[in-house]
């Protein structure tokens, strides 16, 4: 892999993130975004953790003075609706011209969501259910209109879309909020600051962009030019991921994962094709479980695979491929014992169990007894149905859940 950490930019729909820069630190960036919006009451929410552990939000307090309007610390994972509610009345309250978000995938969705919820007045939880997609008509939302920079910490991706989930704890349920302008105008990527991520929430996250990456390839619908830069994402994740595995402090491999993001995202969402079970099921076994978010892909993969294999055996062969033209998977598998005549779903089984990252839901506290619960919630997430083997019926995902047991 090479060790270039060059700066670079790239431009995308105005739906799908404006723009996209790295090689610049993010104090440096966010400040020369400041002066060309001539932005000059800026509201930061922020990481928890960071903002209690290091001084990467207090430099950048620092450097915005006087344009500083306020500062909102942390957010619950799986984005709590009351959370959002909360966040929107500060931001009433300060009157803010830009928002900024520096933290991990919680922290972006709130961000993003909380722009349709002001644009809206809202400020129950009622009121925020009838923003939720397929809920209510886009053509009669108001717009958001206040710009949103995204500094993200992990690789969850969400800052490179227009949809968010947020939680309604009132039935343990994620829900989706979309509009094609609840998206950043910017975002900054900067691998330094990524040093501070916990190893098992950025590897885990790095699956879930993974999952994009093959979840595309593995659709039905999917196409050439989504085919090609899916395996070009799956390739820079997989080979960037086990490098950091062992050198954590590598810089390089940090920004070659955070390029593989980008070009997981640009191939399902720009190219518009649906994913499929692996993410339905993990969007509720976040909501209703707290499984952490990257570990539900790492769970949730190998099973959907292995579950689709006779509908999309061909499909899946273009993922295999990819995988096996990579020497650092040929040692994981002579490491894992496991035979490089395997299916695409054992290989990635083996990749995931190299990065030391949980393999079933015994691991993350999920038992049998909660299979139907999930079973039916997940036959409401949109990508049930688009699965190579559309969900239409409870003991269908019950199978999938019980092969991840």
């Amino acid at each position: 892999m090479s060790n270039n950490t060059s700066a670079g930019e790239a431009r995308q729909s105005p739906t799908r993130a404006e723009r996209v820069i790295w090689g610049k630190p993010y104090i440096d960036a966010v400040i020369s975004e400041c002066d060309q919006l001539s932005a000059q009451r800026v509201f930061l929410v922020v990481s928890g953790t960071l903002n209690r552990d290091t001084d990467l939000i207090t430099r950048l307090e620092k450097a915005l003075g006087k344009r500083l309007a306020g500062k909102h610390v942390g957010i619950r994972p799986h984005t709590p609706w009351e959370e959002i509610l909360d966040l929107a009345s500060e931001l009433r309250d300060t009157k803010a011209d830009l928002l900024v978000s520096l933290g991990g995938g919680s922290i972006t969705d709130a961000s993003k969501i909380v722009l349709l919820a002001l644009a809206n007045n809202t400020k129950t939880l009622d009121q925020l259910g009838e923003l939720v997609f397929g809920k209510g008509s886009i053509d009669t939302m108001e717009a958001p209109s206040l710009p949103l920079i995204c500094i993200p910490t992990s690789l969850s991706g969400g800052e490179y879309n227009s949809g968010s989930g947020g939680t309604d704890s009132r039935i343990g349920a994620k829900r989706l909020f979309r509009h094609p302008l609840c998206i950043p105008k910017l975002v900054i990527l900067d691998p330094v600051i990524t040093l501070h991520t916990p190893d098992w929430l950025w590897l885990s996250t790095g699956l879930r962009a993974l999952d994009h990456c093959v979840e595309t390839i593995a659709s039905l619908v999917s196409n050439p030019e989504s085919d090609e830069l899916a395996a070009s994402g799956l390739k820079k994740l997989v080979e960037s991921l086990l490098i950091t595995k062992s050198d954590r402090l590598n810089i390089a491999a940090r920004l070659q994962s955070q390029l593989g993001v980008l070009e997981a995202t640009r191939a399902s969402v720009m190219k518009e094709v649906d994913l499929g079970a692996s993410h339905a099921i993990g969007h509720v076994l976040g909501g209703a479980c707290n499984v952490p978010h990257g570990y539900t892909s790492c769970i949730m993969l190998p099973a959907v695979m292995r579950y689709n294999l006779k509908k999309n055996q061909e499909r899946q062969k273009i993922v295999r491929s990819v995988l096996l033209a990579m020497p650092q998977v040929t040692k994981v598998l002579e490491e894992q014992q496991v035979s490089q005549d395997g299916s695409a779903g054992e290989i990635l089984a083996a990749i995931i169990s190299q990065l030391g990252l949980p393999r079933s839901l015994e691991e993350v506290g999920v038992s049998e007894n909660r299979f139907e619960e999930i079973a039916q919630k997940t036959l409401d997430d949109p990508w049930a149905i688009t699965n190579p083997i559309p969900l239409k019926d409870t003991s269908q995902v019950v199978e999938i859940l019980r092969l991840a047991a």
